[in-house]
């Protein structure tokens, strides 16, 4: 918890850091151990890593409340360290000020949603996206 006024959302949340460079965004960094907001302090962000050569700014995610023991791995913009420099960033946001998601989140944008297929592994369809949509942003689950 941090002396700074604050209004992150009271409960537990994770985080995940990712990296600026010319060549765009990393993927995000493996989620924190858990923090818990009280609603009217910051959250300080400390031992952030610095970035390998050519890292511009750091960008730092963080879960809702919502997302109970952050199984649903959805992390949004808290804010952005804009050199590779500092190691702390203070949270200051609630989780209706959160911004987008991070890369490799659980959400999938696809430019034409009748690209989607489900194939089995002899190469057969197994289900396709049918719609007269032509963009959207998705949940992307995955599992066996």
């Amino acid at each position: 918890m941090s002396a700074t006024a604050g209004s992150v959302t009271a409960g537990q949340h994770w985080g995940r850091i990712t990296f600026i460079t010319a060549g765009g965004e990393s993927g995000s960094s493996p989620p924190s151990a858990a923090v818990l907001a009280d609603g009217s302090h910051a959250l300080d962000v400390s031992q952030i890593p610095l970035g390998p050569a050519g890292t511009t700014a750091r960008k730092i995610y963080l879960t809702e409340v919502s997302d109970i023991d952050g199984v649903n791995g959805s992390y949004f913009l808290a804010g952005t360290l804009s050199n590779n420099t500092s190691t702390t960033f203070a949270i200051t946001v609630p989780d209706s000020s959160l911004g987008p998601g991070a890369p490799g989140a659980t959400t999938l944008t696809v430019a034409n949603l009748n690209q989607i297929k489900v194939i089995d592994p002899y190469g057969k369809t197994i289900w396709q996206y049918s719609s007269a949509a032509t963009s959207a942003v998705a949940p992307l689950l995955l599992g066996n």
